[in-house]
């Protein structure tokens, strides 16, 4: 649970539904949940995409966990539906995909099978009554973590603020990503997000928060650097 606590069946007001990218949106989350009067709840599994109708083999659970997480918001009916991936993992031409989906088990290809499911999943989640927020991905590179960070000031690096990835270079790795994202933007009722707008600034990502790294590793955010998504989040609700 994330937030204010409510007692029996009310209906709460998100889900956040992802992979282990998804977890670094919980702390603000519960932020603005506690300012807000907000309850929900967050579903993740690390490594599984955050979809139905495709699975990841040989871990056939995987699609079982999807459609778990797929009941469990129908069943509870929130007023919006918050789903985070690594969607650049998910769509490289080398990633082993299947489609578990009748009309779609003719496609091979990563990106085709994952706009399928993608589809699926957003029409599934607005049958159930549900808003649907996709969010897409935070600015990546090994430069960005901690490890690296403590090296350069090691060096005697004065300014950290040029060492995140470039602006240009996040926009050309996740071309591929974001034209999957694109593909379901004219569904009614769907909202897409791009942290990378907030995370972002004088054309590099953002490295350090005060004191602290905004990043955990190369692409995961830390509670510092996830609270610089608080204004995005906002317009969520």
């Amino acid at each position: 649970p994330i937030g204010k606590t409510r007692q029996g069946s009310s209906q709460p007001d998100f889900v956040i539904w992802g992979d282990r990218h998804a977890v670094g949106f919980f702390a603000p989350l519960q932020e603005l949940s506690v300012a807000r009067g907000l309850s929900g709840y967050g579903i993740y599994r690390h490594g599984t995409i955050p979809l139905v109708g495709v699975e990841q083999p040989p871990a056939a659970a995987t699609q079982d966990f999807s459609e778990a997480a797929i009941r469990f918001i129908t069943a509870r009916q929130p007023r919006v539906v918050i789903i985070v991936a690594k969607w650049v993992a998910w769509v490289d031409p080398e990633c082993r995909l299947e489609s578990t989906m009748a009309r779609g088990a003719a496609e091979t290809q990563p990106f085709q099978i994952m706009r399928a499911a993608l589809k699926q999943t957003v029409d599934l989640l607005h049958d159930a009554g549900c808003k649907v927020c996709v969010v897409g991905q935070v600015p990546t590179s090994y430069k960005q973590s901690p490890v690296y960070l403590t090296r350069e000031i090691a060096r005697g690096t004065k300014d950290l603020g040029t060492v995140g990835t470039l602006d240009s270079a996040h926009r050309e790795t996740q071309a591929q990503a974001r034209k999957l994202l694109q593909s379901v933007e004219d569904e009614p009722g769907l909202i897409l997000l791009d942290p990378a707008s907030y995370l972002i600034k004088d054309g590099s990502a953002v490295v350090i928060v005060g004191e602290d790294p905004a990043y955990l590793d190369s692409s995961h955010l830390s509670t510092a650097g996830a609270r610089l998504l608080l204004p995005m989040l906002e317009t969520i609700f």
